[in-house]
């Protein structure tokens, strides 16, 4: 049998294979039989040298562009389709990833404020330990006030307050810096000898929340050592400076037999205000029962806390005139001024 033409290079490049394809079919039923095609001179034509119809050229091409284009575009459809399943499934995870971020952000977040609502107000730890936490004294029964002064001695505030305190025959109560107590003992001792009382104001003035319960226990066995051996005694009353001080710790200087003591009513003097303005901030919201928080020492320039010297003598007048009584924060809460050691 004749040989097949050999198929153009671009047609070739491009033909389809398989079993169905038109290229392994019978190539009688695409090209002409080359029997009964003779030449002139009675021998067999070859099919070589015989071309088809242009037309039929033409049909032919066409049918095998249509049918490889359909293979491209199935295999462009498959891609596609693949890519899309490869995205729907990363967006999938990362919608998981996102939702279990989520999810441990809230968990974080309702843990912090779980932790912050734990750390209670002072407010709410005088509503929960009021036999160890107190804030001022009982209203009913008399009028009497008891004035306070922090973070003495200094050799400029402290002597000044005495005197007038002297004159006016009033008693207070005094919370003594250990640091302070131990660089000044004589005043220490004239405090005592006055008939004022004493108590425990830390060592050196640190905000206790911020401190582990080690080192908030050495800053009141410090201080009391101090005292102790000035004034032959342990005090009972303790404030923590700036009036900070958290529920373990509450706890803890209540099972050491301390009693802690803040104030309802506070001058603001440590603000450098005026005598004018100290006046009117105790005047005005001291009440039966009070407890006024006052300054008395904690710094060595000149003129600090000049208000508070100033106001103090009008302070004692005014509230004399409306019938309070001065006692001491022990007389007031109606307590001892020693600790006992259990």
């Amino acid at each position: 049998m004749p040989s097949q033409p050999t198929p153009s290079s671009a047609v070739d490049s491009a033909r389809p294979s398989g079993s169905h394809s038109p290229w392994n079919q019978d190539p009688n039923s695409i090209w002409p039989r080359s029997i009964g095609l003779n030449n002139t001179d009675g021998s067999t034509a070859s099919p070589l040298t015989l071309s088809l119809p242009k037309k039929e050229e033409r049909k032919q091409e066409r049918r095998i562009l249509r049918f490889t284009i359909n293979t491209a575009n199935k295999k462009q459809l498959e891609h596609k389709a693949a890519n899309k399943k490869d995205t729907k499934n990363t967006h999938s995870k990362d919608r998981t990833w996102n939702k279990s971020s989520e999810v441990r952000s809230t968990s974080q977040s309702s843990q912090s404020s779980l932790n912050k609502r734990q750390n209670l107000s002072i407010a709410q730890l005088r509503m929960k330990y009021p036999h160890i936490f107190k804030l001022r004294g009982k209203a009913q029964g008399s009028r009497q006030v008891a004035l306070t002064f922090d973070d003495v001695p200094d050799n400029r505030a402290t002597p000044l307050v005495l005197d007038i305190l002297k004159e006016h025959n009033i008693r207070a109560t005094f919370f003594l810096v250990g640091s302070r107590a131990k660089a000044h003992p004589e005043l220490v001792q004239r405090i005592v000898r006055e008939g004022h009382i004493i108590g425990n104001h830390s060592y050196n003035h640190p905000l206790l929340t911020k401190l582990t319960l080690p080192a908030f226990e050495h800053q009141l066995k410090d201080t009391e050592r101090v005292i102790e051996q000035i004034v032959g005694y342990k005090p009972r009353y303790f404030r923590p400076p700036y009036g900070e001080i958290s529920e373990k710790q509450l706890r803890w200087a209540g099972d050491h037999g301390y009693l802690v003591v803040n104030w309802d009513v506070d001058s603001n003097d440590w603000r450098g205000l005026s005598a004018s303005q100290i006046i009117r901030n105790v005047v005005n919201g001291v009440s039966p029962g009070s407890i006024v928080l006052q300054h008395a020492g904690g710094s060595a320039h000149n003129g600090y806390l000049q208000g508070t010297v100033k106001a103090l003598p009008a302070i004692i007048n005014r509230l004399k005139a409306q019938n309070y009584e001065f006692v001491t924060v022990s007389e007031l809460l109606q307590d001892r001024k020693e600790k006992r050691d259990d």
